[in-house]
């Protein structure tokens, strides 16, 4: 049900996910990760995961996420988040590669209606032909984000995105 590999279950302990290649995994929330704790994801290569939320990687409440230089590509949740399903007051994705990945709510992320209020960021990552599936009601955009949530998006590249109410 959590994590199709990796379940962290500690609010306390850390996690490094580093050179790996998550290939075709499945799991209702986080096709390949599911954490409660502090995590570092770096220079993996996540294709083909599939989760009902978080269609990579979904975030518990107290949870603490770095990504940087991960590879995300055709990954899909039959709901919310193709790649992030995002719980938590903290996370960064930076520099990552970001490709065909879908959803019905947040082809890519889905940030919860917790508030970011402390460092939630998306840094000089690349976005391309991301989308949210047609046949859905809402098509929501890239990153979805509840209301009143802050998220900094800086020097990232949007390309060919599909939904109906945006990129961001």
């Amino acid at each position: 049900e959590k994590g199709g590999v990796i379940y962290q279950h500690s609010g306390s302990s850390f996690v490094l996910i580093k050179n790996n290649i998550f290939n075709t995994n499945e799991a209702k929330e986080g096709g390949v990760f599911n954490t409660h704790g502090i995590s570092e994801i770096k220079t993996n290569y996540f294709t083909n995961n599939i989760a009902s939320q978080g269609g990579c990687i979904y975030t518990e409440i107290g949870s603490n996420m770095l990504t940087s230089q991960n590879t995300f590509n055709r990954n899909t949740a039959r709901e919310y988040g193709g790649v992030f399903k995002i719980n938590s007051r903290d996370f960064i994705i930076s520099n990552n590669q970001i490709d065909y990945n879908t959803a019905i709510h947040g082809s890519v992320l889905y940030y919860s209606e917790i508030l970011c209020i402390d460092n939630c960021s998306i840094n000089k990552s690349i976005f391309t032909d991301n989308y949210v599936r047609h046949n859905s009601a809402s098509m929501d955009g890239t990153i979805y984000m509840h209301k009143k949530s802050k998220l900094r998006s800086i020097n990232n590249i949007y390309s060919y995105n599909i939904g109906k109410k945006g990129a961001i």
